[in-house]
């Protein structure tokens, strides 16, 4: 199989598990895992290729 690398920044997504509160006013929250680099390898990963994620990329490497 291929092996895939991903650069960019894995993001946290924080939603409110309040239904009946505003954003401002909730004090329940769930995390989920966010950002297209990451979207990308998991799918990638789930059709059996392997997959990593840099989070950063500069001249030294």
């Amino acid at each position: 199989m291929s092996k895939f690398l991903t650069i960019g920044e894995p993001l946290a997504l924080f939603t409110s598990s309040d239904l009946d509160a505003s954003l401002t006013d909730a004090t329940h929250f769930q995390k989920f895992s966010a950002g297209a680099e990451l979207n990308v390898a998991v799918g990638v990963s789930r059709l059996g290729h392997t997959t990593n994620i840099s989070p950063n990329w500069d001249k030294t490497h």
